[in-house]
């Protein structure tokens, strides 16, 4: 964030942005599909697309071996899970591993597990990085700021969940 608040986008946050709305991306979307999913994935939709006009350039369209490259890195990116993906709510399996004495070891490789695919996302989105600066070339240091998406008409604030009402709630 700049000092008047805005936040800076450069070409990691394009990045973000692609694999944020890649349709492979279920990360911050419910098990059952809400309105609250629908917004998100509009907004992220929106935020993508309005950072590929700034940035010049269209990723879904990327033709090519490098582009080829590209979608699958994000792809193998996004693949990436833990033994808990999945689980909204892990209450009587954290209950079961706690009773059958099995709840250090499992949480230590699942710790381990967490912190190499970490590693593994930095370096995908290292990969993603070197191809898009090759595409971007004389454009690929450029900074846009929340006034440039906001001069295109792109809300860059995510939809809140304490908005919406989720089946769950009584």
């Amino acid at each position: 964030m700049d000092p008047t608040g805005d936040v800076q986008y450069d070409r990691r946050a394009l990045i973000e942005a692609y694999l944020a709305a890649h349709p492979d991306n279920a990360d911050g979307y419910g098990d059952q599909p809400s309105a609250y999913d629908a917004d998100l994935r509009a907004y992220r939709m929106q935020l993508f697309d309005g950072l590929q006009t700034l940035f010049a350039v269209d990723l879904r369209r990327w033709s090519g071996t490098l582009g080829l490259l590209f979608q699958s890195t994000a792809r193998s990116c996004l693949a990436a899970r833990t033994p808990w993906s999945g689980f909204s709510d892990a209450t009587l399996l954290i209950q079961e591993l706690e009773e059958s004495g099995l709840r250090h070891a499992v949480y230590q490789a699942s710790g381990e597990i967490t912190e190499l695919n970490g590693r593994a996302r930095a370096a995908h989105v290292t990969v993603l990085d070197t191809l898009l600066c090759h595409l971007l070339g004389e454009r690929s240091g450029l900074v846009f700021s929340s006034a440039d998406l906001r001069a295109w008409g792109i809300n860059e604030i995510p939809p809140n969940p304490a908005d919406y009402a989720f089946a769950f709630e009584s």
